[in-house]
């Protein structure tokens, strides 16, 4: 059932019955919401382009569940957390406003069961991911930085990672070593262009 949060309260599509003969509930629940969903086996692919931020947001899987037995009328506490990983790259030396970053390589999709509390890792065929630039004024910055959301993976020693495109230019970024991308952890990247 889809629940809408606004205005600092959560409302539902439909009414929510409660059982009446004191059963207990267990709550679960996962953000973006997809109608027609099996939440044992929900398949999600992040965006290809996360260049703006409601397209990132549009990235951003996030679940929580609550096992508190919950009884009629009582508060369900519900605290999301963020299960893939977040790369995030500076970009010194940059003085192109203009400038872009894709990530390569990446493999886009997960499956995740809401039972479960299990790692999500990628699958899939890889992928080329616009990423976000949170410079709002790249007039006046010194460095540059971009963020993508991927599925847990590893990228191998050699794997051209990302593109850095600007002024008629373009800059591969190497891996020099294998790059393990973790579920719920932002891996920070530094990059000079020269």
């Amino acid at each position: 059932m889809k629940l809408t949060y606004l205005a600092g309260a959560w409302t539902s599509e439909r009414p929510v019955y409660f059982p009446n003969n004191g059963d207990l509930l267990d709550f679960y629940a996962y953000h973006p919401y997809e109608e027609g969903v099996d939440p044992t086996g929900i398949v999600f692919s992040v965006g290809e382009d996360q260049s703006s931020q409601s397209k990132f947001s549009r990235s951003d899987l996030m679940k929580t569940y609550s096992c508190e037995n919950v009884k009629i009328r009582q508060p369900v506490n519900l605290s999301f957390y963020h299960t893939l990983a977040l790369v995030h790259i500076e970009v010194l030396g940059a003085s192109d406003p203009g400038l872009t970053a894709t990530l390569l390589s990446c493999m886009p999709e997960t499956r995740m069961n809401l039972a479960d509390n299990l790692p999500l890792s990628g699958s899939g065929t890889t992928v080329e991911i616009a990423m976000l630039r949170l410079e709002e004024d790249p007039q006046t910055a010194t460095s540059y930085t971009y963020r993508a959301i991927v599925p847990a993976q590893t990228i191998a020693a050699g794997t051209v990672f990302a593109l850095f495109e600007g002024a008629g230019k373009k800059y591969e970024m190497k891996l020099q070593s294998e790059f393990r991308l973790r579920a719920s952890v932002v891996e920070p990247v530094s990059v000079s262009i020269p």
